[in-house]
């Protein structure tokens, strides 16, 4: 029994982070990212990799959520529940880097509970985007790292050897076709098993001959995908909608790998404050009320992390550095591409908290060994409770902010709009176009003629932002001009007072004969318009 017992606690810790994705993300309306996913997995296999160079990530993830859709459908649930999986998959694959990097079981389980119950982790697990593939990715890359280079001390068999160089080269390779800022990632932990190749092998030039092939064989993965990959750069770097790095993005990118998640400011227009967001939703005060512990408790955070990194690099062994080196990996790659674009005279920036997620699962595999360092086995089980339990205590105040029940977003709108057949839809919020597009296909195929994007002054798609979903959009379906509707007595126009998008003008002689608002959940308690025009026929 003392044998299964680890086995036992690992199944119930995996089907307990499964049911809390699931719980967290039930109900929550789809939002344009993730219906941008959707719609790219519904293109064929190899256009489906041509239009995603006109995205800002490689096609990877577009490509397994196309194959999962074969099997399990489109619905909202269907979906996100490919990311539910690859989190669940992330909790054994953190109980795995635990295991192979200090053979302590109950630390292994350990660090799959914090990934369980981690806040950022089961926020982006709700979603039909990349994220937690990455996270797995992640983690399996820095797993099989651990086995290569332990493979020399523990006289692995020749197979067992191979297995883990292939598995090193698949994950890694999958990895940064999944996500740039796991290029980060992959690029810091090759370096540094190459560094640790150095150090143990000195001179014997032929042992590094099975490593170097494989970090080659990453490398040479990737090069299909660099003429795409540039282009992309100069989309990024002609425009993109990710603001300058402020002083507290540091410390609130740390929150939100502790125990925040990236919540966005109705209106505010500042990523910036999103952490205060985050934290004023954590702590039960509204952030327009004047609490001073903020910024305190932000410079708190960063120092405390830092010293967590600083303590597994120094006292880690190699497994502490590669886990210190995989949560600084974003941190280094944005403010280093920062500082290019300074450089160059840029404006550009690439530091994003969401994308620091895929720090977050190496983050916590770290913790668990920090707090196993403790002297005291007791104090190490009341950090990890306390832990947990202030996890579990963010989940429901964030999940009770979305308010999903009494937020049912553009599903709503277009159940509304459905019940007026042969009317003129248009989206007067580009944010808003991919999931009205989305939920009109499950919804009410009929409709997905009859919307039209407003986008004024752009003549064709390919001078949209591709922050608008520019690769679904026909060009059929681009307004710019109000004269551009067919002949009509009623249109219907739907905005959003989130993403800073005003409300639309519309011609003098229109007359709004009715008004639906419905909440939404992209920003929190974001409202809706879907307003009725009585429109003079031309």
């Amino acid at each position: 029994m003392s044998q299964r017992l680890p086995i036992i606690t690992l199944i119930i810790i995996l089907i307990f982070g499964g049911c809390v994705r699931y719980w967290f993300s039930e109900g929550v309306p789809m939002w344009h990212d993730e219906a941008f996913s959707a719609h790219l997995s519904y293109l064929p296999w190899m256009e489906l990799i041509k239009q995603s160079t006109l995205d800002v990530h490689p096609p990877l993830y577009y490509l397994v959520l196309k194959a999962w859709q074969i099997p399990f459908g489109t619905s909202v649930d269907a979906l996100r529940s490919l990311s539910v999986i690859f989190g669940v998959g992330s909790i054994w694959a953190g109980y795995l880097v635990a295991k192979i990097a200090f053979h302590h079981t109950p630390l292994a389980l350990s660090a799959a509970l914090l990934l369980a119950v981690n806040p950022f982790q089961v926020a982006y697990a709700g979603e039909a985007r990349m994220y937690t593939m990455g996270v797995f990715l992640a983690l399996m890359g820095l797993y099989f790292l651990l086995r290569v280079l332990g493979s020399a001390r523990h006289h692995e068999s020749i197979l067992s050897n191979t297995l883990s160089y292939f598995g090193l080269v698949f994950f890694m390779s999958a990895a940064i076709y999944t996500h740039y800022y796991l290029l980060f990632t992959v690029t810091l932990f090759l370096l540094a098993g190459l560094v640790f190749k150095i150090s143990h092998l000195r001179f014997r030039l032929h042992a590094y001959l099975p490593y170097l092939t494989g970090a080659t064989l990453v490398g040479l993965s990737y090069v299909p995908w660099i003429p795409s990959f540039l282009y992309q750069i100069t989309e990024v770097q002609s425009g993109f909608w990710i603001r300058n790095i402020h002083w507290m993005s540091i410390p609130g990118s740390f929150w939100n790998m502790l125990l925040g998640i990236p919540m966005s400011v109705q209106n505010l227009g500042s990523e910036s404050l999103l952490p205060y967001a985050s934290i004023h939703t954590y702590v039960g005060q509204s952030l327009l009320e004047n609490w001073h512990g903020t910024e305190v408790l932000l410079g708190f955070i960063l120092l405390l992390s830092l010293f967590l990194i600083f303590f597994a690099f120094r006292r880690g062994g190699t497994a502490g550095k590669l886990l210190a080196l995989g949560t600084m990996a974003p941190f280094m790659g944005g403010l280093g591409y920062a500082l290019y674009a300074h450089l160059t005279g840029s404006t550009t920036s690439i530091y994003f908290d969401r994308y620091f997620i895929f720090a977050s699962g190496i983050f916590m595999v770290l913790i668990a060994w920090v707090c196993f360092s403790v002297r005291y086995r007791f104090l190490t089980y009341v950090l990890l409770f306390l832990y947990a339990g202030s996890a579990l205590y963010g989940l429901s105040v964030y999940r009770e902010v979305l308010h999903p029940s009494a937020s049912p977003g553009m599903r709503a709108a277009i159940e509304h709009v459905a019940k007026h057949p042969h009317v003129p839809v248009v989206i007067a919020s580009p944010l808003q176009y991919a999931n009205a597009m989305y939920y009109a296909k499950e919804l009410s195929p009929e409709l997905l003629d009859r919307i039209h994007i407003w986008v004024p002054n752009n003549q064709q798609r390919i001078k949209i932002p591709h922050t608008y979903a520019t690769t679904i959009i026909p060009n059929t379906h681009v307004l710019n001009t109000w004269n551009g509707l067919s002949v009509s007595s009623t249109t219907i126009i739907i905005w959003s007072d989130g993403f800073g998008a005003p409300e639309p003008e519309v011609p003098t002689p229109w007359n709004r004969i009715n008004r639906k608002i419905v909440l939404d959940v992209r920003p929190p308690q974001t409202r809706l318009y879907v307003d009725t025009y009585e429109t003079p026929m031309k």
